[in-house]
């Protein structure tokens, strides 16, 4: 099947779109959270399927500001994130999606349950992990970058019983 696939985002193009009746398009979601490093777009890479519908919100908002937040990141990723809400919610036109991330807090997943029915599975991954485990961290500047990033996230993060809990292996 073919895909448009940029590595950020991926969209089935139409010799891959679902032909099921318009009820049953509303896709299946699964939202891979976890602290930048996690291994979070390579487990959607192991798992994900033909035809499948990915968005990678970190890769997404790299590739918007590659040098950082200009002052005007939260808000336009923000928009993006509310049109693909809408999208997921409309008639999508492919049955399984993922949502790529990072969500440490327990009312954020809360909301991707709430709107979208998504499934969630958390990457507990250390600090330290994800600061070895990235391009980022091969300089040491960049590992720190990535480690400090992975503290604030874990200093945010609730475990949810029910969700399914990834532990990489270190």
């Amino acid at each position: 099947m073919a895909q448009d696939t940029r590595g950020i985002l991926t969209i089935p193009t139409p010799a891959s779109l679902a032909t099921s009746p318009k009820d049953s398009l509303r896709p299946y979601v699964t939202v891979v959270c976890g602290p930048r490093g996690s291994g979070k777009t390579d487990l959607v890479a192991e798992r994900v399927g033909d035809g499948d519908f990915v968005w990678d919100y970190g890769e997404i908002q790299r590739t918007l500001f590659p040098r950082g937040d200009d002052g005007n990141a939260a808000k336009i990723m923000g928009d993006i994130k509310s049109a693909v809400f809408r999208h997921l919610l409309g008639a999508a036109v492919f049955t399984k999606a993922w949502l790529v991330v990072q969500a440490p807090g327990k009312a954020e997943r809360q909301t991707y349950i709430d709107r979208l029915n998504a499934e969630i599975i958390v990457i507990e991954a250390t600090a330290a992990y994800c600061a070895d485990a990235t391009p980022w961290g091969k300089s040491s500047q960049g590992a720190e970058v990535v480690r400090n990033e992975a503290i604030k996230w874990w200093s945010k993060y609730e475990r949810v019983p029910g969700q399914e809990i990834v532990i990489p292996d270190v």
